[in-house]
């Protein structure tokens, strides 16, 4: 059985999420685990004015962890467990490649439409398995469309094929969107230029939609001259979740959020699972 890992730290934002595991789970029959990482600078979220308590034990973290899950209203529906360690790292380290880790939004910073936090941000570039970000308000699971952004990779078709199992479980249809740009140089900007263009992105949405994974889905496809992030945003209002490939570059790539996936997770407010690239 595949687990979601919820990551607790006692905030709404994390009981909000751990909400979401749950009414997920009820769908695909996923074992749910809330998880809270603690250290002597990480006690959980504490109270306006309170201190950190030199002597904060794995039992003190316990009891952190089961307030949380309980001011959730979910105490029989999930698994607690606790790990001393900084939250980013113990959580990732947790985890199997084929679960799926769940964290709340929680952008704090002057930047209104900025919603993921440090922690989140930092589980996305070090998870082993999808990460899904749940932003506060809107927690709850949508009826909508899995929307799914390709770019004909490898990568993006792992994407792809996790989307379709989670639409093989839950019965949502899936959208396919695939983004291309126009050149930027004047020079090469042409109508054959542009015909090429387009019917290669016809194509690789027509050899999307005929994967053996999506067979018995509802699917829709959807090609769109413009920004990938923002082709895939136009659906925020009503999508179930946005699927998307982490996209790494560089020679550290495993610590590095692709472009698409990081402004996705700073903006949507829909769910957004980020696949992670294999190592």
């Amino acid at each position: 059985m595949s687990r979601i890992i919820v990551g607790i730290d006692g905030s709404e934002n994390s009981q909000l999420a751990l909400r979401w595991a749950v009414t997920r789970a009820e769908t695909t029959g996923d074992e749910v685990v809330a998880v809270l990482a603690w250290s002597f600078f990480d006690q959980g979220q504490l109270p306006p004015g309170a201190s950190m308590k030199p002597e904060f034990t794995d039992d003190d973290a316990q009891q952190v962890l089961a307030k949380a899950v309980d001011a959730a209203g979910v105490t029989e529906k999930v698994r607690r467990h606790t790990i001393h360690d900084p939250a980013p790292e113990g959580i990732t380290d947790y985890a199997r490649p084929d679960d799926l880790i769940v964290v709340g939004a929680r952008g704090l910073g002057g930047f209104k439409g900025l919603l993921l936090g440090s922690v989140s941000q930092r589980i996305l570039e070090l998870a082993p398995c999808p990460v899904a970000v749940i932003r506060l308000d809107t927690h709850e699971v949508r009826d909508g469309e899995i929307v799914v952004g390709i770019d004909g990779s490898d990568v993006s078709m792992r994407a792809l094929h996790w989307a379709a199992d989670e639409a093989s479980r839950t019965g949502a249809p899936i959208r396919i969107v695939h983004a291309w740009q126009w050149p930027m140089f004047a020079e090469i900007a042409v109508p054959e230029v542009y015909e090429a263009l387009a019917k290669n992105a016809a194509d690789l949405l027509a050899e999307a939609a005929a994967d053996p994974s999506l067979a018995g889905t509802t699917v829709e496809v959807e090609a769109v001259n413009g920004g990938a992030a923002q082709s895939l945003l136009a659906h925020d209002d009503y999508a179930r979740m946005f699927v998307v490939a982490d996209r790494g570059r560089g020679p550290l790539k495993r610590l590095v959020l692709g472009s698409t996936s990081r402004q996705l997770a700073q903006h949507a407010t829909a769910p957004v699972v980020v696949v992670r690239t294999s190592d």
